[in-house]
């Protein structure tokens, strides 16, 4: 059988550290869901900047030619 101290020992040891690993993979995890829709919004950003630096340099060209 475990005595007290067996089981204070057992947490101790791998307890502690094991929840630590869990609790920063689940951090990690969090962290990627966030960035994922960052990464997401700033995408549709540089689409929309793409569209409207095509629409400005067709405009410029349209009047370079005239």
């Amino acid at each position: 059988m475990f005595t007290m101290s067996d089981l204070v020992s057992l947490i101790s040891n791998f307890g502690f550290p094991a929840l630590c690993c869990f609790g920063l993979a689940w951090y990690v995890w969090q962290k990627d869901k966030v960035h994922k829709v960052e990464i997401e919004k700033l995408s549709k950003s540089i689409d929309r900047l793409t569209v409207t630096v095509e629409r400005a340099l067709t405009k410029l060209l349209e009047q370079d030619k005239k």
